[in-house]
C-alpha cells in the first residue's frame, strides 16, 4: 500500500477533521482521501463540513430487517442475496444493516440493476488517476423503474452501484497513494424528447444528482455527456439552475465528433465496445445492455382503506410516532401527492422533534421525489426499546400542503 501523497497543509485540514468526527468514522470509511474530499467539497469551511459528514456517517449505518424485503409491492428474490451478504443466516429474522461499509461485497442482484446495469470499466487513462463509469442514459427505462418501484427501492440498489464504485475508487488510492475520482460517462443515444423526459429530469434524476452530491463528495471528476441529440442544450438551460453548483461545473457536452473527443478523457480500452460503427474496433470495453421494463408489470395497486391521512403545511415537518420494544418489526406504507423528505428516528420520548437528540434508524432522505406512483414501503427490527418517529418532511415546498396516506404498524417482539 502506497503511502497518500497529499501537501502539509492537506495533511493539517484532514487531522483536524478526523479528531473532530472520530466518534463516527468506521475503520473502512477512514482515509485520508475520504476525509480530503469534504474539505475540497466545501472549501474547508468545517461549520457546514461537520454536520454534514456526521448525517452521510450515520447514514452509512442506518438499520432495517431485510427478512422483510419480500413484502414489496412486487416479490423478487432479493432477499435470499441480501441475507447471504448482511446476517449470514438465511430464514432467520435478525436485524441488518444498510452497512454501506460492505454493500460492495454483496451480488449486484437487485431486480433493478438487470435494468439500470452497472458502468464500470476500468482506469481512464487519459485522465490520471480516473476511473472511467459509463452511463447509457439514454437507453435506460427511468420511466418504467419509476412505475413500476419506489424510489426508496431505486435508491436500494442506486447506493449499491454508488459504493461499488466509491470502492474502485478507494483501491486505487490505496495502490497509487493518489487521490482518486470518476470519469462519469453519460451516453444520451436513444435518448426522446416527451413529457415524460422533463418530469423526470426536474424529479427522480435531479434528486438522485442531489444525493449523489451530497453524500458522494467530490467522488466524480467530469460528467462528460456524449451522443447529445440536438434538443440537449434546450433542456440543459432548464436543468443547470436546478443541479448542485459543484456537480454543474463538472459537466463538459461533447459535439459531434464525440467519439474523437471522448478520447481526450479516457483510453479507447476503457469505453464501450458498442460505440463503434462501421465495423471498427476501436472501442474494446464489455458493458452489458439494460432491459426495458414491462409495462404489465407496473405498480397498479389502489391506496388501503384502512390507510390514515396526514397533511403537511408547505416548509414544515410532522412526525408519525409509534412506540416499540426491541426485537420488534416496524412495518409502513406511505403514498404522497407530491415530493417529500423521510426518515425514520428513535427518541426516547414523544415529545423530541430535534433530529440531532433522536438516533437515526432508517436513511433520511432530505428530498425524495413525488406524486408516488409505488408507495414507499418497507421494515426492520427495532434494535432497542423507544419511540420511532417516521419524519415526514415538506421543508422544501413553498405553497403545497403534501397529503400523505399511510399505514404503520409494530409486530410484537421475537
Amino acid at each position: 500500500m502506497a503511502e497518500p501523497t497529499m501537501t502539509a497543509e492537506e495533511r493539517s485540514m484532514v487531522d483536524s477533521l478526523r479528531e473532530i468526527v472520530k466518534e463516527d468514522l468506521t475503520p473502512f470509511y477512514d482515509t485520508d482521501f475520504n476525509l480530503l474530499r469534504w474539505m475540497q467539497g466545501y472549501n474547508c469551511n468545517l461549520d457546514i463540513i461537520v454536520p454534514k459528514l456526521r448525517n452521510h456517517l450515520h447514514f452509512r449505518k442506518t438499520c432495517w430487517d431485510l427478512d422483510n424485503m419480500h413484502k414489496l409491492p412486487r416479490s423478487h428474490p432479493i432477499q435470499q442475496h441480501w441475507q447471504s451478504g448482511l446476517t449470514g443466516l438465511a430464514g432467520k429474522t435478525e436485524n441488518a444493516c444498510w452497512d454501506l461499509d460492505n454493500m460492495h461485497k454483496l451480488p449486484r442482484s437487485h431486480p433493478i440493476q438487470q435494468h439500470w446495469q452497472s458502468g464500470l470499466t476500468g482506469l481512464a487513462g487519459k485522465t490520471e488517476n480516473a476511473i472511467v463509469n459509463v452511463e447509457q442514459t439514454g437507453a435506460n427505462d427511468y420511466w418504467g423503474m419509476l412505475q413500476t418501484y419506489s424510489l426508496s427501492e431505486v435508491m436500494k440498489s442506486r447506493i449499491q452501484d454508488l459504493e461499488i464504485m466509491f470502492m474502485e475508487v478507494m483501491k486505487h488510492e490505496r495502490k497509487s497513494g493518489k487521490q482518486t475520482s470518476i470519469v462519469y460517462v453519460m451516453d444520451l443515444g436513444n435518448l426522446k424528447y416527451d413529457k415524460r423526459l422533463l418530469t423526470l429530469m426536474t424529479g427522480p434524476l435531479k434528486l438522485i444528482s442531489q444525493f449523489m452530491a451530497d453524500h458522494y463528495v467530490e467522488l466524480i471528476k467530469y460528467f462528460v455527456i456524449i451522443n447529445a441529440p440536438s434538443f440537449i442544450f434546450n433542456l440543459w438551460r432548464i436543468i443547470r439552475p436546478l443541479l448542485p453548483e459543484r456537480t454543474k461545473n463538472k459537466v463538459r457536452i461533447l459535439g459531434d465528433n464525440w467519439r474523437e473527443e471522448i478520447l481526450e478523457y479516457a483510453d479507447p480500452s476503457a469505453l464501450p465496445d458498442f460505440w463503434n460503427v462501421d465495423g471498427q474496433s476501436i472501442f474494446t470495453a464489455k458493458l452489458l445492455r439494460g432491459v426495458k421494463f414491462d409495462e404489465n408489470e407496473y405498480f397498479k395497486g389502489e391506496i388501503d382503506k384502512d390507510c390514515k391521512q396526514l397533511q403537511v403545511p408547505a416548509g414544515k415537518i410532522e412526525y408519525i410516532s409509534v412506540p416499540a420494544e426491541a426485537g420488534a418489526t416496524l412495518k409502513w406504507t406511505i403514498h404522497a401527492d407530491g415530493e417529500l423528505g423521510f426518515g425514520v428516528f428513535r427518541a426516547e420520548n414523544e415529545e423530541e422533534t430535534d433530529e440531532s437528540l433522536m438516533e437515526m434508524v432508517y436513511p433520511h432522505f432530505s428530498r425524495m421525489a413525488g406524486p408516488t406512483t409505488a408507495p414507499l414501503e418497507d421494515s426492520f427490527v427495532c434494535p432497542k426499546a423507544g419511540v420511532y418517529k417516521i419524519w415526514i418532511s415538506n421543508q422544501q415546498a413553498w405553497w403545497h400542503t403534501l397529503k400523505i396516506h399511510y399505514k404503520v404498524s409494530v409486530g410484537n417482539a421475537v
